[in-house]
């Protein structure tokens, strides 16, 4: 799905300069942060095979991904969710505290929130629970007694 993560990114992005004139810096930093934010993706990639290789990463996230669809929603309860550390509504909270203080953050918040929002309604289209990427407390305590997903 990054494409469509870096369409409307990109979309999102075009449309706050041109309805709410905030600037081009900005609009790059919401572009930046809504895709950038699949970088948990990769860091999750190196700590399972511990190779760096991009193309690698790639066919091995469309494995993953198609092994992940092929399972009934039973037997996706039966297995750990994979942890996205940036996935999450705990993440969002605290960008949004740091955007109080300091209005950088807050164009990242709304990238993050944007990514995020994509998510859900992609999980929702697949039948996954929603809570897998809205909250990595609920997925670490989710997967405390889970098997982990076979390669």
């Amino acid at each position: 799905m990054p494409k469509w993560h870096v369409v409307s990114g990109a979309i999102f992005s075009l449309l706050l300069v041109l309805l709410f004139d905030i600037g081009w810096a900005s609009a790059c930093l919401v572009f930046l942060s809504s895709v950038l934010i699949d970088l948990d993706h990769y860091v999750l990639y190196f700590a399972s095979e511990k190779k760096l290789h991009p193309f690698d990463f790639w066919d091995w996230s469309i494995k993953r991904n198609l092994l992940w669809k092929k399972f009934s929603r039973r037997e996706r309860d039966l297995h750990k969710r994979p942890h996205f550390l940036l996935h999450g509504i705990e993440v969002v909270l605290l960008l949004w505290i740091l955007s109080l203080f300091f209005g950088f953050f807050f164009w990242i918040f709304l990238g993050f929130g944007l990514h995020i929002c994509l998510d859900l309604i992609d999980n929702i289209l697949f039948a996954y629970h929603p809570a897998s990427k809205f909250s990595q407390i609920w997925t670490w305590h989710r997967n405390k007694k889970k098997k982990k997903v076979l390669r």
